[in-house]
């Protein structure tokens, strides 16, 4: 014969694993808080590249810009290291896209 307690804690496990969908779950009445106002919250769109991404375009623009600059100034030989760290920014590209 099966002991209440056993019986009571049955019951309570299998609560306890009971899944609840969404249309289950209410949101709070305004009654409940007066004097609150409604507040939604908006989820922002993601866009096709996340801000990691756009921190690295921004590099990658400024290692342009600056090797430009100094082959325009200095001649090849000095914007050359800036080329090469502007190859090696774009090939890391592939672990960032």
């Amino acid at each position: 014969m099966a002991s209440p307690y056993n019986d009571n804690a049955k019951q309570r496990a299998s609560r306890a694993r009971q899944v609840i969908s969404g249309s289950d779950i209410r949101p709070p009445s305004s009654a409940s808080y007066p004097g609150s106002p409604q507040r939604y919250v908006s989820y922002e769109e993601e866009g096709a590249m996340s801000s990691p991404q756009w921190i690295y375009l921004g590099i990658l623009a400024a290692l342009l810009a600056l090797a430009i600059i100094l082959y325009l100034v200095f001649g090849g030989g000095v914007s050359s290291v800036f080329f090469f760290l502007l190859a090696l920014a774009l090939f890391c590209g592939w672990f960032v896209f």
